[in-house]
């Protein structure tokens, strides 16, 4: 009977094992199936202790597991349910704010904004821009993405994404959001302000 009841508890744990580890997988899109193979391959695997012990150490993972898989990421998602597009020249329905997405980064400029009169860090130029790459994002007076002749840009609806390499840009009625999808990094810009993440 003790046999069956550790049996039972081995069981359920690797249950909640592996069903921790489908929903991390599935909260995050950009992890590989050979990612997941490895971060699988490479949890630990009881092998001293009695039946009870290793019950215990695999309810214990079981736990950390669905906790983990719990965190929030640190920047936004790819939404699942909106339709995503995959262009480099986009643009806000108002067009007041203009983005160009390159392989090496996502850059946006404004037109008309507020930041001077509420205090906020504004560029001298006719248009404030702003940039997110790898690992950070920077203001960039002096620099502008608003194309060139003969640069198509393509007008994002609101709650509609692109993609481009790394990066994408969700527009929306409160501005336009853009970040690197590996890294989480980048930043939301609008009239009233610009905030980056």
């Amino acid at each position: 009977m003790t046999t069956l009841v550790v049996v039972l508890i081995l069981v359920v744990a690797a249950a909640g094992v592996l069903g921790g580890m489908l929903l991390a997988n599935r909260r995050q899109p950009s992890e590989t199936k050979a990612d997941a193979v490895q971060s699988v391959s490479a949890a630990p695997t009881p092998t001293e202790g009695t039946a009870a012990d290793q019950a215990a150490q695999s309810s214990t993972e079981a736990t950390t597991e669905s906790e983990a898989a719990s965190v929030p990421s640190s920047g936004p998602t790819l939404p699942a349910s909106t339709k995503t597009y995959s262009y480099q020249y986009v643009e806000t329905p108002s067009k007041n704010i203009s983005c160009v997405l390159y392989d090496e980064g996502v850059g946006c400029s404004i037109l008309e904004r507020t930041y001077a009169s509420s205090g906020m860090q504004d560029c001298s130029d006719r248009e404030f821009s702003i940039v997110v790459l790898a690992n950070r994002t920077e203001v960039r007076c002096g620099e502008e993405y608003l194309g060139k002749p003969g640069d198509t840009f393509h007008t994002l609806q609101y709650e509609q994404t692109t993609t481009f390499s790394d990066y994408a840009c969700t527009s929306q009625t409160r501005g336009m959001t853009c970040w690197n999808t590996i890294t989480g990094r980048g930043f939301t810009i609008s009239r009233e302000s610009h905030i980056r993440f």
